[in-house]
């Protein structure tokens, strides 16, 4: 079939001749080839995605076997003990998997069905179903098990008609979503003041980096000192990559500046502090936050202490924005809602979404470059 666009031409659009057997198909692949490869293909997802996956898909077979046992001992497969030792598989702790091709979308939905009411009685929100879906991709892919196409049909309409049902529950109240409540200038100063009153450096130098890199909080904790450089009159932080950018390649320089006339949300002297009292751990590795080798380590740690940090101040955290939608990432809205509504000329649209990792579409992603000095700009209103 004649292709109907431009551009990047997918594999399943390729011309392919599958008619002839694969050369050498039985032949054994040396063990430190094998390693080689999956070392390098594992890096498609990281480890603790694979895990969330499996535990999703092992949700809806014990879901199965509970409640359509028929469908169950046709729908459901026992793994081979060669499969689930298998790296390459990756079944974590599962004993079984689903049967992907021709699968049975009416009871994939019955099992989202089940997962919109929440044990508190409210209703899951969009992305929690979604991830459901985005389980059994990743598995079929796994097994290279082809779905079949009512399954992406119905499930796209399902997941559609399902975020408008979640738009009512919000009205209500009734919503179990995760997101954060925008940190204002002014509770984010306050929060400085909170984790400084407790001698907490480690959260009071973590949030300032957060804010001004408008970051994840992920990326704050992975920082090491190769991610610095000085500038003229700024420090300049660079990630090694992003969620969206594994490989690092469009990864943006942040300009940093320092703010003498408040030294409460100065990064210069929160850095200065932290690495005089951090030495110890500074002598031993580059990495700012964590241990070589840890990954989120870091990251949960600020997001335990910064929540144990609202809860001892929740009478004052009330004043400003819901204590259940309290969280690090907050920070990171935050400081986007007050570069682009704090001034009557905000920074660049461009500058703003390249130091939040964010993206501007396809199109203005390869079209309209990161500029510089609106990044400079950008670090001075931070």
């Amino acid at each position: 079939m004649a292709r109907q666009r431009g551009g990047r031409i997918r594999p399943f659009e390729r011309e392919t001749d599958d008619s002839v057997a694969i050369l050498g198909a039985d032949l054994e692949i040396q063990a430190a080839h094998s390693q080689g490869v999956r070392n390098t293909e594992q890096r498609g997802l990281v480890v603790r995605t694979k895990r969330n996956y499996r535990n999703r898909i092992k949700e809806m077979y014990v879901f199965f076997s509970l409640n359509y046992k028929d469908y169950y001992d046709v729908g459901v497969q026992k793994l081979s003990e060669e499969d689930r030792v298998s790296l390459d598989l990756f079944h974590y702790k599962n004993t079984h998997d689903l049967i992907y091709t021709g699968i049975n979308v009416q009871m994939v939905k019955a099992f989202l069905a089940h997962k919109k009411q929440k044990a508190n009685g409210n209703t899951s929100s969009h992305v929690q179903l979604r991830k459901y879906h985005d389980a059994i991709l990743w598995g079929s892919q796994q097994a290279k098990q082809l779905l079949p196409r009512a399954y992406y049909d119905d499930i796209e309409k399902f997941l559609t008609s399902y975020r408008k049902e979640t738009v009512d529950a919000k009205k209500e109240g009734k919503l179990d979503e995760q997101e954060a409540d925008p940190i204002s200038w002014s509770l984010f100063k306050l929060i400085l003041s909170w984790a400084l009153d407790t001698s907490n450096i480690f959260v009071w130098t973590y949030s300032i980096l957060q804010w001004n890199c408008m970051a994840r909080s992920v990326n704050i904790g992975s920082l090491g000192f190769h991610n610095f450089r000085a500038g003229e009159d700024h420090i300049v932080c660079c990630y090694d990559d992003t969620k969206s950018d594994q490989t690092g390649e469009k990864c943006t320089d942040k300009h940093i500046y320092a703010n003498p006339l408040e030294p409460t949300v100065c990064p210069f002297l929160a850095l200065a502090v932290f690495f005089s009292l951090e030495s110890l751990h500074l002598s031993e590795t580059e990495k700012l936050f964590q241990a070589d080798g840890q990954t989120t380590a870091a990251s949960q740690r600020y997001c335990g202490q910064l929540s144990e940090l609202f809860k001892g101040n929740n009478d004052n955290l009330q004043g400003y924005i819901r204590s259940d939608h309290a969280n690090s990432h907050g920070i990171r809205k935050g400081s986007a809602t007050k570069v682009t509504s704090g001034t009557t000329l905000p920074p660049p649209t461009s500058s703003i979404a390249a130091r939040g990792e964010w993206s501007l579409g396809q199109i203005l992603d390869i079209y309209w470059h990161f500029a510089e000095p609106g990044d400079h700009y950008l670090g001075r209103c931070l």
